[in-house]
């Protein structure tokens, strides 16, 4: 009996120890979390989350709608200021360098006939309505007068019931302005369309302002990789009877943040996206090759690109001749080949040397396989543009960069202007005058007569670039 007695007074005594130190632990854990209490209490008063209106705003943004993480994205688009100011009142609007956006949370109408969106989750504004252009060119007036405006305003009895009801946000963007021009197509609408979008893994719907269905045609390829839902033009086509359709969306974006020329901060990236991701993307959007490991053909393959009006290379026939002497199969690009942009892109993507003068038929080297060649004639006066629009950009993408610089002699204007004119002995000088003044002489007023001696040279040494073991 005293044994057992024993035992249990020791089993007892155990579990009251047990039940000591958990006690111990759990009054700890209290003390502890009272010590942060003040510290969590001003970082909440700091933070724009602590304002009980966008508390309500948010909580009801999360209730209605089907998909929260849409709130997340869109938050993504924002930083600093605007960030605070995007919890707390659901909307802001940035004012980049070079462009507007603006954002807005939870549910919005859109009505095409106006281009009004109409926000309808409590969502508040500076200035109501507020009206964006959705370019750009924010500096350059005249083309911005040719981009309409799109409006938003807090909710009102304006707004119409929906008729279309979607689950994923509107992305607003405008298709007139320079778009037709190659470079500017990638360089102002599809680079900044990608590095908006591309964190919505495609679930966005595009909202076209100012459409050119040929635009529109030309680039279908790389729009359904954007968005997998129809697009949405605002005002609708006559042709369509154009009737009003009011669209309600989780969320929008007016208008596209312009990083720079071919050129982008992957930290100011949601999801980080480097311009490498978007010539990935190019790729994708075209089926095209990456990456090529080893030659097709023992005669390395160049394209040149042929110009008809302004910077043409005047003996394009003697300079094919240089270049198949050399080694390489000559392809000569004309406009009529180019202007079929998807079949255009195999034809570059497939050959390992692009050539042409400065110009937007350049901006190909976009559909160049890695460790590919471009090769850029450098017109007189031209050096700085080539290097800023096609030399840097190029290099950055992974593409090998060789550029033949013209000589005074080589240009047109050599006999057109006096030696001590400042279009021949200081070209900088004319560039200090304008824009405008320099592009009549020098983007449109010139064209090149290659030194075929010099420019062997420069395809020799392109010709060892893609072919180290045969010369």
């Amino acid at each position: 009996m005293h044994t057992k007695s024993t035992k249990k007074e020791r089993l007892k005594g155990f579990f009251f120890d047990l039940q000591v130190q958990r006690m111990r632990k759990s009054w700890s854990r209290f003390a502890l979390g009272i010590m942060f209490l003040p510290l969590i209490y001003v970082v909440l008063l700091q933070s724009d989350a602590y304002n009980l209106n966008s508390w309500k705003l948010q909580i009801a943004q999360w209730i209605g709608s089907s998909d929260a993480s849409n709130m997340l994205l869109l938050q993504k688009l924002a930083a600093g200021t605007n960030k605070r100011e995007l919890y707390q009142n659901g909307a802001t609007c940035i004012s980049y360098p070079d462009s507007d956006v603006c954002v807005a949370t939870g549910e919005v109408r859109f009505d095409t006939k106006t281009s009004t969106f109409h926000l309808t989750a409590g969502q508040r504004l500076h200035h109501s309505p507020t009206s964006v252009k959705p370019y750009t060119r924010k500096k350059d007036n005249i083309t911005m007068s040719w981009i309409s405006e799109v409006k938003l305003q807090e909710s009102s009895a304006a707004a119409q019931p929906c008729q279309f009801n979607h689950t994923s946000p509107a992305m607003v963007f405008a298709t007139s302005g320079f778009a037709g021009n190659f470079y500017h197509d990638m360089n102002d609408i599809l680079l900044p369309l990608f590095m908006t979008a591309g964190h919505f893994r495609s679930q966005v719907h595009l909202v076209v302002v100012n459409i050119r269905d040929p635009w529109v045609l030309k680039y279908r390829k790389i729009l359904s990789h954007i968005s997998r839902h129809p697009l949405i033009v605002s005002p609708p086509r006559h042709w369509r009877g154009g009737e009003r359709e009011v669209h309600c969306f989780p969320g929008a974006v007016v208008g596209l943040k312009y990083y720079d020329n071919l050129v982008c901060n992957a930290s100011d990236v949601p999801d980080g996206h480097s311009i490498v991701d978007f010539k990935k993307f190019i790729h994708e959007s075209f089926s095209l090759d990456f990456s090529r490991t080893t030659p097709t053909t023992q005669r390395p393959s160049l394209v040149l690109i042929s110009r008809a009006r302004t910077r043409v290379l005047l003996n394009e026939e003697e300079i094919v001749g240089v270049a198949e002497e050399v080694g390489f199969r000559v392809t000569v690009a004309n406009r009529t080949t180019t202007s079929d942009v998807e079949r255009f892109a195999e034809m570059v993507n497939a050959c390992e040397v692009l050539v042409g003068a400065h110009g937007a038929g350049l901006t190909n080297f976009l559909f160049l396989a890695r460790e590919a060649v471009l090769v850029q004639v450098v017109p007189w006066g031209l050096d700085w543009a080539s290097e800023t629009y096609y030399g840097g950009p190029s290099q950055r993408m992974g593409v090998k960069y060789v550029e033949y610089k013209t000589e005074v002699d080589e240009s047109s204007l050599y006999g057109e202007y006096p030696m001590d004119d400042p279009v021949i002995a200081d070209p900088l000088a004319i560039h200090k005058m304008g824009y405008q003044v320099s592009r009549k002489i020098f983007i449109d007023g010139q064209n090149v007569t290659v030194n075929l001696s010099r420019f062997r040279e420069t395809l020799v040494k392109v010709f060892r670039m893609v072919r180290p073991e045969i010369l």
